[in-house]
């Protein structure tokens, strides 16, 4: 989670270890994960992650 006063690549690096962590559970499309809007299923977060990764990479 970023912090003020902290550098905002290290945030970044921070969050990106966090959540691929989190993606390499074998069970991550089975679980609730925890978005900045609430709670939802594993299957529509990841599908939101790779809208973002599509969408804010180009």
């Amino acid at each position: 989670m970023f912090r003020l006063g902290q550098p905002l690549h290290a945030a970044f690096k921070t969050a990106a270890e966090l959540d691929r962590a989190a993606w390499h559970r074998p069970d991550a499309l089975h679980t609730t994960v925890h978005l900045g809007f609430g709670r939802v299923p594993g299957h529509l977060a990841a599908l939101i992650h790779l809208t973002e990764v599509v969408v804010y990479r180009a």
